[in-house]
């Protein structure tokens, strides 16, 4: 069967004799897998023919090949319709290679188009981006892309893509800390992992802070973060008021849940106030620690407090001396360290945010009750955070570790 005889309908995927056409050939042969017919194509200039051609190729072959043979457009679109099925060209592609195909147009691959080529993304161009990045990390994507000369989307999949960049701010830190604090943080953690290395230690350590509570908590920035349309004015939220009234927290807990906590509304703390609440904590552990406090040969109680003027004063460390309770201090500038501040304090403002209380009694009456709904599972995964924080302090020799990923160099 010759190649003028045959339809295009008989046409399908075919598999071409890998081989070269010089200019002015007259043609070549392409086996069709469906009827074995060969179809001759003129050849325009010299093609490389592989042995599996892209179906993109296959189809403006075959629209080339059909307006040589006298078929309109519309029997080329039904008839490859037929064929390709799911695959074929739309009859708006059809027609715009017949339209290319009769004005002159002999080749079969796209046309190359104009803007910025599709191999911009090169080794070279991407090692310019790195050095322009790492010169001055906090350029913006308009900037490099000015001076890397090309488009704004191109330099920001290098970034992403190529070289896995994402901008972040930079993290607030609580102080400075010299050498001399970061030492201490590190000998704090290492007593702190010889002595309650097992869970059996960790059931003789009470911890205690405070922190303030009003009866307006705003949200945070992220937390007031909301869609609005183009016509929409955003919501205005006020800060803390200066006459907006408070309430002081002092929660005593270890990592079964709490012993004692005691509210005080507008008032710091103070040597002669912390002194009684020992007191009253001593007795609250005796009830609700019962089965800790009779153990024989159980150890010492220990207690873990900040560095508060009130829990250095001589007369808090006399009481504690009488009640043969150590204390375990706190190192400087290291909130990161300390369950109060890292996980029970934030939770309840977490809870608070957003909400306006009348009355300083419904402010301590939720705040029981969220402190009511912490779990014991919760607890105790605090007091496990607190042994890793440990550790990750020591690997970071004695720096501020959340958030970072790789220790400081030696």
């Amino acid at each position: 069967m010759t190649a003028t005889s045959a339809g295009l309908g008989q046409l399908g995927h075919c598999a071409l004799q890998k081989t070269t056409l010089p200019f002015g050939t007259s043609c070549t042969a392409i086996k069709c897998r469906l009827c074995q017919v060969s179809v001759h194509i003129m050849a325009s200039q010299r093609v490389s023919v592989s042995s599996e051609l892209p179906l993109q190729i296959i189809q403006h072959v075959c629209v080339w090949y059909s307006m040589r043979l006298g078929h309109t457009q519309t029997q080329t679109f039904e008839n490859m319709q037929t064929v390709f099925k799911d695959d074929a060209y739309s009859w708006t592609t059809v027609f715009r290679l017949y339209q290319e195909f009769q004005s002159g147009h002999r080749t079969v691959g796209d046309k190359n188009r104009s803007g910025h080529p599709v191999t911009v993304r090169k080794p070279d161009k991407i090692k310019e981006c790195e050095t322009l990045v790492l010169k001055d990390k906090c350029s913006g994507i308009a900037k490099l892309s000015k001076n890397l000369g090309i488009s704004y989307g191109t330099t920001f999949r290098i970034l992403h893509k190529d070289l896995f960049m994402k901008k972040h701010a930079s993290k607030l830190i609580p102080h400075d800390l010299t050498p001399r604090q970061r030492h201490q943080r590190v000998q704090f953690c290492m007593d702190f992992l010889d002595s309650y290395r097992n869970r059996q230690g960790l059931n003789y350590l009470l911890t205690t802070d405070e922190a303030w509570f009003y009866l307006m908590e705003p949200r945070s920035r992220l937390g007031n973060l909301q869609w609005l349309r183009k016509e929409e004015d955003r919501d205005q939220v006020p800060r803390h008021p200066q006459s907006c009234k408070k309430v002081l927290l002092i929660p005593f807990f270890d990592h079964n849940g709490l012993i004692h906590w005691e509210y005080f509304i507008d008032q710091t703390v103070t040597k002669e106030m912390f002194l009684p609440l020992l007191e009253c904590m001593r007795e609250s552990l005796e009830v609700r620690r019962l089965w800790v406090m009779t153990k024989k040969d159980a150890p010492v109680f220990k207690i873990h407090m900040d560095n508060v003027p009130a829990h250095r004063s001589y007369l808090v460390r006399d009481g504690l001396a009488r009640m043969n309770w150590p204390k375990l201090k706190q190192p400087p500038y290291s909130p990161d360290l300390s369950p109060a501040d890292f996980f029970l304090f934030p939770l309840l403002k977490k809870a608070l945010q957003g909400r306006h209380f009348p009355t300083v009694k419904i402010l301590m009456l939720t705040l029981d009750r969220e402190l009511g709904n912490i779990t014991h599972a919760r607890w105790r995964h605090c007091f496990q955070d607190w042994v890793r924080r440990c550790q990750r302090c020591i690997l970071f020799k004695g720096t501020y570790f959340e958030g970072m990923t790789h220790p400081p160099p030696d």
